[in-house]
This record gives C-alpha cells, sequence and structure tokens, in this order.
C-alpha cells in the first residue's frame, strides 16, 4: 500500500496562504499520495490548534502568525537555531511527540544571495518586531556580514522588549529602534519588511514617505508575497530592485519537506508550477 502523506499549516487568519498550493505541486512532482491542511486557531487557542494537529496524524506542518513563539512550551525538543530566536515556523511529528525547527534563517539566506556582495557593511531598517525580524537579523549578521541595523515598529514597549531578546544572540552588532510616531529621520542602504504593511491584508499601507526616505535605498525585500503590494510597485518606479516573499517561501517548504520526510525536488520547477515564471 503506498504511503499517504499529510503535512498542514496551523496560524490564524491564514486563507491567503500559497502553503496548499505549494505543497499539492509537490505530492504532484514527486507522484505521491498527500493531503494538506489548514488549522486556524487564535493565539489563546494554541493548545486546540496543536492537539488538532496531532488528532489528524500530520507528518508535519509550518506554523505562521501569530504561533512561531507561544508554540514552543508545547514541543518536545527543539533545533538550536529555533532555541536561540525564540521562533518555531516548522513542526515535525514523531511517534506522537512536536520537535520544532525554524527555516526562516535558510529559506531567507538562500533567496538573498545573489545579492550578498552588495550588502556587506551596509545599514539595514527591519520593519517589524516579531519572530520573522528576529531571523532575519540574525541571518543578515551571521550569514551576509551586516552589523548595522534600525528596528521600525509601532510599539515602543514591544520593541524595548524586542531588543532585550535579541542581545544574547547578535552581540557585536550596532541595533537601534524607532516608532512611526517618533521618527524624525533615518538613513539606510536595504530594507526588510517583516510586517504585514503592503502584504494579504493591507496591501495599501505605505511604509516610505519623506520621513523613511528610499534616498541611498539600494534594495527592498518584503517577506509578503502578494502581487497587489503597493509598496513593491512604487518602489519600482523608482528603478529599486524588489524581492518578494515567493522565493522565500519555495525554499522554505523545500527545506520543512526534507525535515519531515527526507524527500526534495527542483526549487526552480517547483517556483514555477506555483507562481507560472
Amino acid at each position: 500500500m503506498n504511503k499517504t502523506y499529510k503535512f498542514g499549516l496551523l496560524g490564524h487568519k491564514i486563507d491567503y496562504s500559497k502553503s496548499g498550493e505549494i505543497f499539492n505541486a509537490i505530492f504532484e512532482m514527486l507522484s505521491i499520495s498527500g493531503e494538506f491542511i489548514s488549522v486556524d486557531v487564535s493565539y489563546e487557542k494554541i493548545d486546540e490548534g496543536l492537539q488538532k494537529c496531532l488528532d489528524l496524524k500530520l507528518n508535519g506542518f509550518s506554523v505562521t502568525i501569530p504561533h512561531k513563539q507561544n508554540v514552543i512550551p508545547f514541543l518536545h525538543n527543539i533545533e538550536n537555531d529555533a532555541l536561540q530566536l525564540g521562533a518555531v515556523n516548522s513542526i515535525k511529528i514523531e511517534n506522537n511527540q512536536l520537535f520544532g525547527f525554524n527555516t526562516d534563517i535558510y529559506g531567507f539566506s538562500e533567496s538573498l544571495k545573489e545579492y550578498s556582495s552588495i550588502l556587506k557593511d551596509k545599514k539595514v531598517l527591519i520593519i517589524g518586531a516579531g519572530g520573522s525580524a528576529r531571523a532575519i537579523i540574525y541571518a543578515l549578521k551571521n550569514n551576509f556580514g551586516i552589523k548595522d541595523f534600525v528596528i521600525l515598529g509601532r510599539d515602543k514597549q514591544k520593541l524595548d522588549l524586542f531588543l532585550e531578546n535579541l542581545k544574547p544572540i547578535i552581540g557585536g552588532a550596532n541595533i537601534s529602534s524607532i516608532t512611526f510616531d517618533t521618527i524624525k529621520s533615518v538613513m539606510f542602504d536595504f530594507a526588510v519588511n517583516c510586517s504585514p504593511l503592503g502584504g494579504f491584508n493591507y496591501p495599501n499601507q505605505p511604509i516610505f514617505n519623506d520621513i523613511i526616505t528610499t534616498k541611498n535605498l539600494l534594495l527592498y525585500y518584503d517577506l509578503n508575497y502578494n502581487d497587489n503590494n503597493n509598496v513593491i510597485r512604487e518602489l519600482q518606479l523608482l528603478d529599486i530592485p524588489c524581492i518578494d516573499g515567493k522565493q522565500m517561501l519555495v525554499v522554505q517548504a523545500l527545506k520543512s519537506l526534507y525535515i519531515w520526510t527526507g524527500l526534495t525536488v527542483s526549487e526552480k520547477e517547483l517556483y514555477s508550477k506555483v507562481f507560472g515564471r
């Protein structure tokens, strides 16, 4: 009897996700029987969501907003990168136990590597202060030699806590924070959007303006992957190179696939199959 693989996505308000489409394409490419199930639960009901993943007998599942950090107390084991970051986005189920991993570092680094020569020693603006932002800063410092960061967010208390938790894992970096309300001026060479701004739920929400200027911007990376992202559209009109989250999403899916099963497929072929180019 052929084995049927069962994967999933755990998050909240995740109707927009492409993960199901990606893994269904993987099933087809591997000529295997598979099922992808979305588990949508609020932050407060994370225990119910994890139990549902166990009850469904998933082989593994991805974890997205808002659960990358609050799943950790429920795990039986966690790999070092995820432990260092305090964020998990991929969980393998084995013998009814939960094993946590983080693929953000790998996915982001792989999708950015062709720009590595222009990024070294540059100043980076990070928009957002969640689990993804931690992984991006960690990757930029350790894999690209970047040591100068400005974190932009809305809540000063959240930013202060974010910086405090970041210190042990990125020693030697110069990191400061600003809020949208108090910012007076900021200069940077590279910007990474780790927030929902410009994404599926906020496609028309601007980021850059006369104060948060694009004057020296060499490259913009947006973890969101919706095609109607007006932030990217406006920057492209200024001839500023932009990367969205599509390639990172595909690379992360392949990393999770390997973690869960030991299987893999062609990254280029999968990207083309899902996104058509």
